[in-house]
């Protein structure tokens, strides 16, 4: 599914394989928790959280020191699938 506004919709990736849990906790720890939203599991054992979309965001691969966080948005895309 596409990211951005097309769809309307943003997501964050996070990818336990890359520290992704540990530094999701590490970032909403030095700035914000993330608000209530729609979270799911990934493929990869990771989770994707989906977001409103939002004008002023860039996709954004391992957000700097916070490796195994991704931003999707315009550009981007997440997999999914239906079923459980």
């Amino acid at each position: 599914m596409p990211t951005g506004p097309a769809s309307g919709i943003d997501g964050l990736d996070i990818d336990p394989r890359r520290s992704g849990d540990e530094n999701l906790a590490k970032l909403t720890a030095a700035h914000w928790p993330l608000p209530l939203t729609l979270q799911v599991r990934s493929g990869g054992g990771g989770s994707h959280c989906y977001f409103r979309a939002r004008a002023d965001l860039l996709c954004r691969q391992n957000m700097d020191k916070f490796r195994g966080v991704d931003v999707k948005t315009e550009g981007g895309y997440v997999i999914g699938r239906n079923g459980s």
